[in-house]
Formats: C-alpha cells, sequence, structure tokens
C-alpha cells in the first residue's frame, strides 16, 4: 500500500501478515458405535453411543522470523482427539387412561486431548480475563485438555513454603496448568407427568469436571469483599523470605490482598461442579369438546415456564 513519502517520493508497504496460502482443508476421522434396546412395550429404553474422534490440519496461528518477509501468519498444523461415552435410560413407571409418567435420563463423558497446535508445539493462547490482565489465560497445551486455564501460583520453597518478598507480600511462582473450562462429565434428568388435561415437567441437570477462570473471585479479594479476606485483617505473616528463613514481617493485610489477587491468580480457579433445577412447567391442554366450538384452533395448550429456579449443589463461590 501507498501512504507516507520519503524526501518527498512515495513510500509502499505490506502487511507482515502471511496471506493464507499454507492452508488446506481440515479432516475429521470419526468413529461412533451403539445400540439402542427397548424393553416391556418401548417402557424402559437404553441407548447407548461410544465415539473417537479425531481432527487434522485444523488452522493455527504461527510466527516467523521476520527473515522470511513475514512474522505471523496461519497453518493447518493443529490436532484435537475427542473420546465419549452417551447413555440416555428413559422409562414409563406409569401410564394408563387418566395418568402418565415418562422419566429419562442423559449422561454424557468425554475426555478431550489437544495432539498438536503450530510447528514447534508451543502452547497456543487463546484469551485472558480482564481482571486479571493476562495473569491467568486460557490455552491449548499439547497433551492436555483443552482450552485448558494456565494460571500463577506461589513462589515455593524448595520445603513447599510460601515466598514473600521484603513486604511480606507473596511472590508469583510459575505459570501452571489449572484444568479444561470444558466439562467431563454432565447431563440431565427430565420428568414429564399428565393428569388428565394437566401436564407437569421439571428439568435437573448436571456438569461436572470443568474449572472456572473468575473475574468476580478476582475483584473481590482485590478489593477485600471476599470472605478469604476476612482472615489477618490486623496484619498477615506468612513464610519465607528468597533466602529460606523465616520471614519476620508483617504484611499490612490491604497490601497482601492486593498483591495476591494480582499475582496469585490459580486464587481465581473456581471448581465447575453443579447441580441445579433448570426448569418447571405446569401446562392444561383444552378439551376437545371445547376446542370443537371455537374456529380456526383445532387445540390450544396454556403452559407456565420457569428457568434456572435453584442450584442444588455448586462448589464455586460468590457466582452462580
Amino acid at each position: 500500500s501507498l501512504g507516507n513519502t520519503f524526501n518527498g517520493l512515495p513510500v509502499g508497504s505490506f502487511s507482515t501478515s502471511l496471506p493464507s496460502g499454507l492452508l488446506k482443508p481440515f479432516t475429521t476421522t470419526e468413529l461412533e458405535f451403539g445400540t439402542d434396546l427397548r424393553f416391556f412395550g418401548s417402557r424402559l429404553n437404553i441407548d447407548i453411543a461410544y465415539f473417537t474422534k479425531k481432527s487434522k490440519n485444523e488452522i493455527m496461528p504461527a510466527s516467523f522470523s521476520i527473515a522470511t518477509g513475514y512474522t505471523s501468519g496461519f497453518v493447518p498444523t493443529g490436532s484435537t482427539q475427542n473420546k465419549g461415552l452417551e447413555v440416555q435410560l428413559s422409562g414409563t413407571p406409569i401410564k394408563n387412561k387418566n395418568l402418565s409418567w415418562v422419566s429419562t435420563l442423559n449422561i454424557t463423558s468425554v475426555k478431550n486431548k489437544v495432539l498438536a497446535t503450530g510447528p514447534t508445539g508451543a502452547r497456543l493462547g487463546l484469551g485472558s480475563n480482564r481482571a486479571t490482565l493476562g495473569n491467568a489465560i486460557t490455552a491449548y497445551v499439547v497433551g492436555l485438555a483443552g482450552p485448558q486455564i494456565m494460571a500463577y501460583d506461589y513462589k515455593r520453597s524448595s520445603k513447599g513454603e510460601i515466598v514473600v518478598d521484603a513486604s511480606g507480600y507473596p511472590l508469583r511462582g510459575d505459570l501452571i496448568p489449572m484444568g479444561s473450562v470444558l466439562p467431563t462429565l454432565y447431563g440431565g434428568w427430565n420428568n414429564e407427568l399428565n393428569v388428565k388435561n394437566f401436564n407437569f415437567s421439571f428439568l435437573i441437570d448436571y456438569n461436572y469436571g470443568n474449572n472456572i477462570l473468575s473475574a468476580t473471585s478476582y475483584y473481590s479479594i482485590l478489593r477485600g469483599l471476599n470472605k478469604l479476606t476476612l482472615e489477618g485483617r490486623d496484619g498477615i505473616k506468612i513464610g519465607v523470605d528468597e533466602t529460606g528463613a523465616a520471614n519476620t514481617v508483617t504484611a499490612d493485610a490491604q497490601g497482601y490482598y492486593r498483591r495476591l489477587a494480582q499475582n496469585v491468580t490459580n486464587t481465581h480457579v473456581l471448581d465447575g461442579d453443579f447441580i441445579k433445577l433448570r426448569q418447571v412447567t405446569l401446562g392444561y391442554n383444552f378439551p376437545r369438546k371445547i376446542m370443537q366450538k371455537v374456529p380456526l384452533f383445532e387445540s390450544v395448550q396454556i403452559s407456565f415456564v420457569s428457568r434456572n429456579l435453584l442450584t442444588l449443589m455448586k462448589k464455586s463461590d460468590n457466582i452462580d
């Protein structure tokens, strides 16, 4: 492109991002098998499926030597693998003229692994929490489930003790993997009851095996609003200094927790497990005798739906 001038002469420039001539369609190889079993006139049904899926040539960003004339671009070197089991159990415990009850349970178990990223196999950053300013990120890491949360631990001595600076504030340690943001086990339990013209249903869903990078944790610790910050309001003295000697400095609570929030970002990685009452529905079907007298309509149902009613179990503090 032309735009600037040098000694009155136009100067051209070009993008340092390599055009996508290296790209090619990515491929997916998948194997799936299962069975659908029905018993007692379809009053009890079992549907089971196992799958394994592998992708190749996924498009990934890459960095190049400036000697090539480019500094960045995209290459088809990514590869991921997913394996899992899906199970659906459904049954009709009650079924007669005036009453029916259908219950369905879904269970999905999935394990994924990043097999390859860029040409060098380096960690591929995906994004960061605005609150932690890049001190905690999500990334694709070869050999681990993705996206993986990467966060900083405490700096520790050879004996595992927390190392603090001259002010008694905790020092930042290594950037370590803290688990995937995706669950490994999830599903739901749905129940539908019909009593004459009334129907009632509720759905409970669950989620296990993932972690959460929480901005709420960061801000609440930084500002002294988290229950964690109640400890040591009169001063905190823990750990050892960088020589390994016992710390003798009492740190002020505000400074200590601000440094903790900003530097030790694995503090903000929370367990994402939960069980929730996700939805409740109550409905009424107008009788056919009434609808026969109403033109244009063959049937009408009125339903009241309520969602996100109750958290039955969760392991993350201060967030839903």
